[in-house]
C-alpha cells in the first residue's frame, strides 16, 4: 500500500452515507479475500519495513484516511487485531466503494484495487488523459516517480485480478499444447498385426496399452477385431479380412 493519497479534499463523512445508483456489485467479500491472499496468504504480520500492518497491509495514513471518510475512530493498532481489523477491511472497503460511486465513478474491483494500494486517487492512473495531462505538467522527478507507481499499480492489479478471478470461479485461458500429429498406419503394420493374428486367438488392450489386458485362456477360432491400432482412438479401428 502506498503512503500518498494525493487527493486530499477530504469529504465530510455525511457525503457519502448515500451511495448513487451502481452498475458494480457490491462484492466486498471477494475483493478483501483476493487482497489479503495478495498482501499476506491470509496471515497477519507485519510488511513494508514495519509499516504495513495485519492481514490486508494497512498504513497509518489508510487508516486515517478511512476514518476522514466514515467518521470513524480506528487506530493503526487495530489493523492487527482479528477482529477489529475485519471490521476496519470492510469499512475501509465501504467507504472507497461510496467515495468512487458519490463522484459517478464506477467502483469497479480494479479502481478498488488501485486505491487499496496506491491511496485514495490511484483510481486516476488508470485513466490514460489524465495520466498524460498530469505529467506534461510536472517536474521531470514527478514524471518519472508517477510512471515508476504507474507500473507498480498495474503489477499489483495483475496479481490481485488472478486471485480475484479464482474466488470468483472465473475459468483462466490456458493455452493448449501443440497437438502431436497422428502417425497413419502402415499397410506393413496391417499385415503385421494379421500375421501375429493367427497365432493369438484374441489381442485385448491393444488400443491403449493396457498391462492388465490378458489374452484369453480359451482361445476360440474367431479372429477378433483389432482396434485402436493407430494410436489411441477406440471408435477408428482395423478390421482384418477373416483367415483361413
Amino acid at each position: 500500500m502506498s503512503t500518498d493519497p494525493l487527493n486530499l479534499n477530504f469529504p465530510k463523512p455525511d457525503e457519502i452515507e448515500q451511495p448513487k445508483e451502481l452498475t458494480s456489485d457490491y462484492k466486498e467479500r471477494e475483493f478483501l479475500r483476493a487482497i489479503a491472499k495478495v498482501e499476506t496468504n491470509g496471515n497477519i504480520r507485519r510488511g513494508d519495513n514495519g509499516k504495513a500492518w495485519g492481514k490486508y497491509q494497512m498504513h497509518a495514513i489508510f487508516v486515517r484516511d478511512v476514518n476522514e471518510l466514515l467518521g470513524t475512530d480506528y487506530e493503526h493498532a487495530d489493523a492487527e487485531h482479528p477482529i477489529l481489523g475485519e471490521q476496519l477491511a470492510r469499512d475501509a472497503y465501504r467507504a472507497y466503494y461510496n467515495y468512487l460511486s458519490n463522484r459517478g465513478i464506477e467502483p469497479t474491483p480494479e479502481r478498488l484495487a488501485y486505491i487499496w494500494n496506491g491511496g485514495r486517487s490511484a483510481y486516476k492512473y488508470l485513466d490514460e488523459k489524465w495520466f498524460g495531462t498530469t505529467q506534461g505538467s510536472v517536474d521531470e522527478e514527478t514524471r518519472i516517480s508517477m510512471g515508476e507507481k504507474r507500473s507498480n499499480l498495474r503489477t499489483y492489479h495483475s496479481k490481485f485480478l488472478n486471485e480475484y478471478n479464482k474466488i470468483q470461479g472465473v475459468a483462466i485461458p490456458i493455452t493448449p499444447p501443440q497437438q502431436q500429429e497422428q502417425q497413419p498406419i502402415l499397410q506393413e503394420t496391417i499385415q503385421q498385426v494379421a500375421q501375429a493374428a493367427q497365432n493369438i486367438p484374441e489381442l485385448i488392450g491393444m488400443h491403449g496399452g493396457d498391462v492388465n489386458a490378458g489374452v484369453v485362456n480359451e482361445p476360440t477360432e474367431d479372429v477378433p477385431d483389432l482396434i485402436g491400432m493407430h494410436g489411441g482412438d477406440v471408435n477408428a479401428g482395423v478390421v482384418p479380412e477373416p483367415l483361413d
